[in-house]
C-alpha cells in the first residue's frame, strides 16, 4: 500500500472568490477547529457576512505562495472557447 498523498487544488478566485471554512480546512489538510483558531488569531483571512464566515480564494492562493500561474482546480479551470473557422 502506498502512503502517497493528493492535495487538494485551491479554486481559480475568479471562478470561486471565496470558500467555505470547510472546503479551506480540506485543501489546508487541518480540522474545522484549527482553522478557526487561525482565522480567529489573524492568521488567515476571513470575511465574515453575518454569522458566516468565508476565506477569500485570492488571499488563501497567496498564503499558499502560489501565483497567477499555479496550477488550479481542474473543475474550475476556464475553457478556451473559440468560434469556429478561426485560427491563431
Amino acid at each position: 500500500m502506498s502512503d502517497i498523498t493528493v492535495k487538494p487544488m485551491v479554486p481559480d478566485p475568479i471562478e470561486r472568490p471565496t470558500l467555505t471554512v470547510e472546503e479551506a480546512a480540506v485543501i489546508l489538510q487541518i480540522s474545522r477547529s484549527t482553522l478557526y483558531d487561525a482565522l480567529r488569531a489573524g492568521e488567515i483571512p476571513c470575511i465574515r457576512v453575518g454569522r458566516r464566515v468565508l476565506v477569500p480564494t485570492a488571499r488563501l492562493r497567496d498564503l499558499l505562495g502560489l501565483g497567477a500561474d499555479a496550477p488550479i482546480a481542474a473543475s474550475e479551470q476556464p475553457t478556451r472557447s473559440q468560434p469556429v473557422g478561426l485560427t491563431e
